[in-house]
C-alpha cells in the first residue's frame, strides 16, 4: 500500500505541461489499453499504471469505460468516437482519469479563421501534420505561383523541364527565404559553388532565377529583382565553325553508322541535334522532311533536300518509325548520348588524321548555312530554308564571308 501510495503521489508531482502521444484505436478503447499505450510512450511508468488502477479499480462495461470514475466523461467520449471526432473523445477521458490527467492526451486549439477563409485549410492542414501553404513572399511561394501562371503555361514543356531543374536548385537554396531580401551576393555564391564543377548550369540558375524575379516584380510579388546585375562565369563556349571537310569526310566514310549519320544529316539538314534524334523516315514528304522545330515550340517546318541527300537517307533503310540515329544496341539515341558518342570516338578510335579534332554538333549546323551561302543563298533565303534567324545565319558563315 505503501509503494502504491509513493507511486501515486510521485505521479501527482509530475509536471502536466507535456503531451502524451497515444496511440491508440479509440474504437475499441479501455483502461489496459490507455494504460499500456501511455507506458509505451514513456508517459508513465509500469508502477504509475499499477497505483492508477489501484486507485480507480477496472471495470468493463457494455460501452468502453475506463476506470469506473465519472461515467457520464466516457459516454461523452465514446459519442465523440462515433462522430469520428477522436480528438474530443480524448479530452473527455482526460476528464474521466481526474484532474491530473487534463492537457496530457491532447491539447485543445483554436483555429483563427472562418472556413471560408483560405488561412483557415491551410490552418487546418498544418494541424493534421499535413504541409501548409508557403508564406507569402517566400521564393517557395512565389515557384508555385510562378508555376501556375500563364508566363509558365506558355513554355515548351523541354522549357519547363530545364526551368523546373533549376527552380528546384532555388527552392532548395532559399525556399524559405524572403524574395525581396536575397542579395546579390548570396546569388554569386550560390552561382559560384555550382560553377567549380557545371559553369554552362551555374548560369542557368541565375538566368531562371533573374527571369521568374522579373516575373514576380511585374505580378506583384516582388519589389525588386536580387539576380539583376549577377554577372554570369565564364565557359567554354561551343564552337559554330563549321566542320573542316577533311573532318566531316572521314566521320562520314570511316565513322560508326551512328555518327556518319549524325555527319551527313547534320549537313544536309542544318538543323539542332535535339532535332536531328528525332528525326526519322516517317518524316518523309516529297523531295524533303516534315519537321518540328523544338526551339521554337515545336513549329512545324518544310525542309527541302536535294536528290543526292534523299538518295543518302533513304538508302540507309531505315524502318518507318524508327529514328535514322541509333545506339549500336538499337537503342534510339538522345542528345547527350550522340554528343558523347562523338566526343569518345574523335578522342579514341578516330583515325589519326582527326584524332581529337575540336568539333561538335553545332559546327555541322554551321556548315550547311556555309554550303548554301557558297551556293549563292542570300541570308534571308537560308534563314528561311532552316527555319533560323537572319542573324544567326549571319553567325554561322562570317568565316567565309571574305570569300565570297
Amino acid at each position: 500500500m505503501g509503494e502504491t501510495m509513493s507511486a501515486t503521489t510521485a505521479w501527482k508531482r509530475q509536471r502536466t505541461s507535456r503531451t502524451a502521444c497515444v496511440d491508440v484505436d479509440l474504437s475499441d478503447f479501455d483502461t489496459e489499453q490507455l494504460l499500456q499505450a501511455l507506458i509505451d510512450d514513456g508517459s508513465i511508468t509500469e508502477g504509475e499504471a499499477s497505483a492508477i488502477k489501484a486507485r480507480g479499480g477496472v471495470r468493463e462495461l457494455d460501452k468502453p469505460s475506463v476506470i469506473g470514475v465519472q461515467p457520464d466523461y466516457v459516454e461523452d467520449a465514446w459519442n465523440e468516437i462515433i462522430r469520428g471526432r477522436k480528438g474530443e473523445a480524448l479530452h473527455c477521458i482526460e476528464r474521466a482519469l481526474g484532474n491530473q490527467w487534463l492537457g496530457r492526451l491532447g491539447t485543445l486549439t483554436r483555429i483563427p479563421y472562418e472556413p471560408r477563409e483560405a488561412e483557415f485549410w491551410s490552418f487546418c492542414a498544418s494541424l493534421n501534420g499535413k504541409s501548409a501553404a508557403p508564406k507569402k513572399g517566400t521564393f517557395k511561394a512565389i515557384i508555385e505561383l510562378y508555376k501556375a501562371s500563364s508566363k509558365w503555361a506558355g513554355f515548351s514543356p523541354k522549357t519547363q523541364d530545364v526551368y523546373d531543374y533549376y527552380l528546384g536548385l532555388i527552392e532548395k537554396a532559399w525556399g524559405n527565404q524572403i524574395a525581396d531580401d536575397l542579395t546579390q551576393a548570396a546569388i554569386s555564391a550560390a552561382r559560384d559553388a555550382l560553377a567549380a564543377t557545371a559553369p554552362v548550369s551555374a548560369n542557368l540558375l541565375v538566368r531562371v532565377l533573374r527571369a521568374m524575379c522579373a516575373w514576380a516584380i511585374g505580378d506583384g510579388h516582388m519589389t525588386r529583382n536580387p539576380a539583376r546585375d549577377v554577372p554570369q562565369v565564364e565557359t567554354q563556349v561551343e564552337t559554330t565553325e563549321p566542320w573542316p571537310e577533311a573532318v566531316w569526310a572521314a566521320v562520314v566514310r570511316h565513322g560508326p553508322a551512328d555518327l556518319s549519320r549524325l555527319a551527313y544529316l547534320g549537313r544536309a539538314t542544318g538543323q539542332r541535334v535535339g532535332d536531328l534524334v528525332k528525326f526519322w523516315p516517317a518524316m518523309r514528304r516529297g523531295d524533303g522532311l516534315d519537321i518540328k522545330i523544338s526551339k521554337l515550340r515545336g513549329k512545324k517546318h518544310f525542309l527541302p533536300l536535294s536528290p543526292a541527300h534523299l538518295k543518302e537517307i533513304d538508302g540507309w533503310n531505315v524502318g518507318e518509325m524508327t529514328p535514322y540515329l541509333t545506339k549500336p544496341d538499337g537503342k534510339r539515341h538522345t542528345e547527350a548520348s550522340i554528343r558523347y558518342r562523338l566526343r569518345t570516338w574523335l578522342g579514341e578510335s578516330a583515325p589519326e588524321s582527326i584524332r581529337g579534332a575540336d568539333v561538335s554538333p553545332h559546327g555541322l549546323r554551321a556548315l550547311a548555312c556555309c554550303d548554301a551561302r557558297l551556293a549563292g543563298r542570300t541570308h534571308q533565303e537560308i534563314a528561311a530554308l532552316f527555319g533560323m534567324s537572319i542573324q544567326m545565319v549571319e553567325r554561322y558563315t562570317r568565316h567565309i564571308e571574305q570569300e565570297l
